[in-house]
């Protein structure tokens, strides 16, 4: 039973992290046309229902960039304010709706929604 225990925590471990991080680190392709679609923008909505948040958290920011990961050269992020952000989580405007980043630039995640229920949006 121990055996068992010492073997399925670190498994369970790494998939939260996993589950966290769908689209943090991503090709320079993804990186670059996400930072490219939020360049003009001041803010986005924040929203991971796995994380437990039960509505968008408003994230307003400066500047946005892709970039390499540090020390990791085949992955990419996209930073808003030096933060790296996981695309999975975040959705700009768009007109009266809040589009998902991740999905717009192409790393896909079929546990978000394309568009952001309005009655989620942090005004």
């Amino acid at each position: 039973m121990r055996k068992s225990l010492a073997i399925a925590a670190p498994l369970v471990v790494l998939a939260s992290i996993a589950v966290a991080d769908e689209c943090a680190w991503v090709t320079k392709d993804v990186a670059q046309k996400a930072a490219a679609a939020m360049k003009d923008k001041t803010a986005f909505q924040s929203y991971c229902p796995t994380c437990g948040d039960k509505r968008a958290s408003r994230i307003p920011y400066k500047k946005v960039t892709a970039a390499q990961i540090k020390d990791h050269a085949e992955y990419w992020g996209v930073f808003a304010d030096d933060d790296n952000i996981d695309l999975s989580y975040v959705y700009i405007q768009d007109g009266d709706r809040w589009l998902n980043v991740g999905l717009i630039a192409g790393c896909p995640d079929d546990d978000q929604a394309k568009v952001l229920p309005s009655n989620f949006v942090d005004k």
